[in-house]
């Protein structure tokens, strides 16, 4: 009988070790999503200044091409609509470092017709974006082009333009063609 009762208490204080160490152990903490490791939503502010965090190092740009290949013998469209051959499709993940508005702007260069840097109309939305670039008039199909793209941030005034010091909001993506 003593016997027993000394393998009961053994294992009730067994049992009682591994509850107090299963529960010192529960994470109730969340997780941070790993859909988009970009975007961090609580950088997020609708006031200006740093305080309220604006942060222009965390303004970044991601590309999930590193090379394009587009149609040397379509027809140039008017606008990319569809599936037009003559049109760049890119997009990828984006921080926008909390700035409450920002723009993609894109630019080409390389062969003998370029494109300056210019607004695309796209925004980086809940850590993502989508761009279509329309190639240039007299592109020429028998270089390679690049083509970059730049994240901006902007105060709420969209006065003043804001970018990463170390190049995180650029990304380049090399254009070629086929026929």
């Amino acid at each position: 009988m003593r016997q027993n009762m000394k393998r009961v208490t053994q294992a009730m204080v067994l049992v009682s070790l591994g509850l107090v160490m299963g529960v010192g152990f529960q994470n109730c903490g969340s997780y941070q999503a790993l859909d988009n490791p970009l975007y961090d939503q609580a950088s997020q502010s609708v006031c200006i200044g740093l305080a309220c965090g604006m942060d222009t190092s965390l303004i970044k740009l991601t590309i999930s091409n590193d090379t394009i290949s587009v149609a040397a013998t379509a027809a140039m469209p008017a606008m990319c609509d569809g599936n037009d051959s003559r049109c760049v499709d890119v997009g990828g993940y984006c921080d926008t470092g909390g700035f409450p508005n920002n723009q993609i702007y894109a630019s080409i260069s390389g062969g003998t017709v370029g494109l300056a840097e210019s607004p695309t109309g796209a925004l980086c939305i809940d850590g993502r974006y989508s761009v279509k670039i329309r190639l240039p008039d007299g592109y020429d199909y028998a270089n390679l082009h690049t083509l970059r793209l730049t994240l901006y941030g902007f105060d709420n005034a969209s006065a003043n333009r804001y970018t990463n010091e170390i190049g995180a909001n650029r990304r380049d993506v090399l254009i070629t063609s086929y026929q």
